[in-house]
């Protein structure tokens, strides 16, 4: 069974998405997948510099070749990690900074220049830099440029006074809500900032769409003017089909038709969609009581919210004094459990007697 497990995680890669753009195929024919770490990307997402095609079928990442090498040579070193989001793991890629200003001032001051961003490469998420137009790629080397965002100090990026909506950090770049009147909670003249791998990860609308010039726009929506294609409804939906169409529309042939590797593949890649959104389930019942209304459809056709009741909204009252009798109902429960199911006439473990 391990051994099974271990083939369906790391061999199959059908129904698995691109952690770039996103974009899922189904035989996997053009993603690439990263021996080391199994971070998975589409052909379309790489540079000729990454060294990706069917010749390198063992691919190793950016991040996965440097820590090999510091380990070979046992050098001391920092595990790579992206400066640009809180984010661990995930495809990354190497980045400098070169300063823009003030080139006399750190000429002058050596041992304070290698204390900033110019003086060591650091990394960034492929995803970070593509939703951050001022990050270009060298096309030669496959490293971010970061010269426009990097603040004059060099210890840190530009905008950083702007909190993710998500997990509440400065640090990093984020990405605004495209919308050009969103207005984020108790702002005044903010919209919503998010990091990109925040907001992918929450189901918020982050896409790329081409212009009618052939070049593509990247960009990112808040849980108010975004669509609901990638949210939490919208994943289980997904997750579902999938199911659907080897057992059914109604799933009466759950039982009787073999389920294949291939279809483990894409259940296994679209339940994780749905658990990371799961993750971010608090951020989003907080989003729903502040605004106190509904950005997915919930209401049938002709239904009038006003005149339906609390229980047929789904509106589920949480005071202090429901939570404290919803542990007293799970207590009394348990207990109960335990009198109904607890064996008094035999000393040695045998028989269950329930209690009449």
């Amino acid at each position: 069974e391990a051994e099974l497990l271990d083939e369906l995680v790391t061999k199959k890669i059908q129904g698995v998405r691109c952690e770039v753009c996103d974009i899922v195929e189904a035989d996997g024919k053009f993603l690439t997948r990263c021996s080391g770490c199994m971070v998975t990307f589409c052909d379309s997402c790489t540079t000729p510099a990454d060294g990706v095609g069917e010749e390198n079928r063992n691919y190793k990442c950016d991040s996965c070749r440097y820590t090999a090498e510091k380990q070979k040579n046992n050098e001391t070193f920092k595990e790579p990690r992206c400066h640009l989001c809180p984010q661990k793991g995930g495809w990354l890629r190497k980045a400098h900074a070169n300063p823009i200003n003030k080139k006399s001032y750190w000429k002058a001051r050596p041992k304070e220049y290698q204390k900033t961003l110019f003086a060591r490469p650091f990394w960034v998420h492929q995803l970070c830099q593509m939703w951050q137009e001022k990050i270009t790629l060298d096309p030669e080397t496959a490293e971010a440029d970061c010269d426009q965002v990097v603040m004059t100090h060099g210890m840190g990026f530009i905008l950083e006074q702007n909190r993710c909506g998500l997990c509440g950090i400065k640090k990093g770049m984020k990405a605004r809500c495209e919308e050009e009147n969103c207005r984020a909670w108790c702002e005044k003249s903010k919209g919503w900032n998010f990091h990109v791998t925040c907001a992918r990860q929450a189901g918020l609308e982050v896409e790329s769409q081409m212009d009618s010039q052939g070049w593509y726009r990247f960009y990112m929506k808040c849980f108010q003017h975004g669509g609901n294609s990638f949210n939490l409804r919208a994943r289980l939906e997904d997750l579902i089909e999938i199911e659907k169409k080897r057992a059914g529309k109604s799933l009466e042939h759950a039982n009787s038709r073999t389920m294949t590797f291939v279809h483990c593949s894409r259940l296994l890649n679209s339940a994780i969609l749905v658990m990371q959104i799961m993750g971010w389930s608090w951020r989003w019942a907080e989003w729903w009581v502040e605004y106190n209304h509904t950005w997915e459809p919930l209401l049938e056709p002709g239904q009038k919210e006003e005149q339906m009741t609390k229980k047929e909204l789904r509106i589920v009252e949480s005071t202090k004094t429901s939570r404290s009798d919803d542990a007293r109902r799970c207590r009394l429960a348990a207990f109960g459990a335990g009198l109904r199911n607890r064996d008094y006439d035999n000393v040695e473990k045998g028989d269950t007697v329930v209690l009449d």
